[in-house]
């Protein structure tokens, strides 16, 4: 690679890193999970093991002689607000990725049987990391299947104006088999969205997702797709044949919610840019046109990630941050909510050693059971008041503890609903 591609490459990570620190964002669960080192080393350690990835990259493209390919196939990947996410946090689907790339790297020697070894290893990862079934066998299993029955059946028959067929034509329209082949058909084909390929940054589900690529990409992905495919392109057909088929089979196989499900079509895609990007060079004044136009998606979600990062990311980790700031100097013992993560460790990594037996990490329901005067609360309102399941509480919750008896020590509105039925707003109160 020229001298002048590596640093091109090496200042856009290089943002990467800057925009990481200059957000603060508090480590994931998956993080503390981990816990081998400090957060920074950790995700410095990810951070090396996609560095090391992409001269997998290399000996692939070498070896499918596609190396006229690679810069700019870095380059793409290295501007992905999801490669982005792996590193910075989650360590995790860093080291999957890191072995895939290895994995398909040693497989590609065998030509032919270039699929085996990655599709193996990426049915034993997902065993390995979920601790349960992919997703996709999840649909097959029986009992699940019964109770999505019954509770269509049920949903049915609630309604207002009923649906009136046979029982008989709707137990044919309503079994097991019916709704695993429906169901995985639905699956097969949520591949297909291109919202979180190129355009949605929220996920329709609501679920937080980091866009795969800028909208430009989708054009210059259909237009790698067309040069490629013209001609005798030998290579080139057989490479996004295989980075098809292991996107796929990634995607299938993960347990994983938003783009980190889609994490692994970044190289199918990220091939199809750089085959357009190659084509464009034919015009100089168009390829700088979509360059430019790349690099813009790539500035403003920089900026709009630096300005609002809990937009873009799981609040979470900043619900335990405001929390455990909050409660570090307040005196005598604490209860602090576990609902929506794990508590302890979040307790471990911001406490130290003064998260000791003074601290309670648990949810709590005070409509169940009523609080103590000698307990400060960190918790979600709903938490204090009862939950509602419409998740609708009153406007000045501050005002309606303060009636009950608490005296509200701190008080925060939440952007997102990460505890449903608990409110969007975090509390730290205490009886008076």
């Amino acid at each position: 690679m020229r001298r002048w591609r590596f640093w091109v490459i090496a200042a856009v990570l290089a943002v990467w890193w800057w925009v990481g620190l200059k957000i603060g964002y508090p480590p994931t669960e998956e993080q503390l999970l981990v816990g081998l080192w400090p957060v920074f080393w950790t995700r410095s350690l990810c951070f090396g093991l996609i560095i090391v990835s992409f001269w997998f990259w290399y000996k692939i493209f070498i070896e499918f002689k596609l190396s006229s390919l690679y810069f700019y196939f870095v380059l793409v990947l290295s501007l992905s607000p999801t490669l982005f996410g792996l590193f910075w946090l989650h360590p995790v689907e860093s080291l999957k990725w890191f072995l895939f790339s290895g994995i398909f790297w040693l497989s590609s020697r065998w030509k032919r049987k270039s699929l085996v070894l990655p599709i193996i290893f990426l049915l034993a990862f997902s065993f390995w990391q979920n601790k349960e079934k992919a997703r996709i066998w999840e649909i097959y299993e029986p009992t699940r299947a019964k109770l999505e029955v019954t509770e269509k059946f049920i949903r049915e028959d609630n309604l207002i104006e009923k649906i009136e067929l046979p029982l008989w034509w709707r137990r044919i329209s309503y079994n097991k088999i019916s709704w695993m082949m429906s169901s995985t058909l639905k699956e097969l084909i949520s591949f297909w969205d291109l919202e979180p390929w190129f355009f949605q940054e929220i996920h329709p589900a609501g679920k937080k997702a980091l866009i795969l690529f800028y909208w430009p990409g989708f054009l210059l992905a259909l237009l790698g797709l067309y040069s490629g495919l013209q001609g005798k392109k030998m290579n080139y057909k057989k490479m996004l044949g295989y980075l098809g088929c292991l996107a796929f089979f990634g995607y299938l196989f993960s347990k994983s919610d938003g783009s980190l499900r889609y994490s692994l079509i970044l190289p199918f895609l990220a091939f199809l840019i750089a085959e357009a990007l190659i084509f464009l060079r034919k015009s100089k004044l168009y390829l700088m046109i979509f360059l430019l136009l790349f690099f813009y998606g790539y500035q403003a979600f920089i900026y709009d990630l630096s300005n609002r990062p809990d937009y873009w990311l799981d609040n979470r980790p900043l619900v335990y941050k405001y929390f455990f700031e909050t409660v570090r100097n307040l005196p005598g013992k604490i209860q602090v909510t576990d609902r929506v993560a794990n508590a302890v460790l979040y307790c471990q990594y911001f406490l130290g050693g003064r998260c000791d037996a003074n601290f309670t990490l648990a949810g709590f329901n005070f409509k169940e059971s009523p609080p103590q005067r000698d307990i400060s609360y960190a918790g979600f309102e709903g938490e204090f008041v009862g939950p509602n399941f419409k998740n609708f509480f009153p406007d000045n919750i501050t005002k309606r503890l303060t009636d009950d008896g608490f005296e509200v020590v701190s008080f925060r509105a939440l952007r997102d609903n990460i505890a449903n039925q608990y409110g969007f707003n975090l509390v730290v109160a205490k009886l008076k």
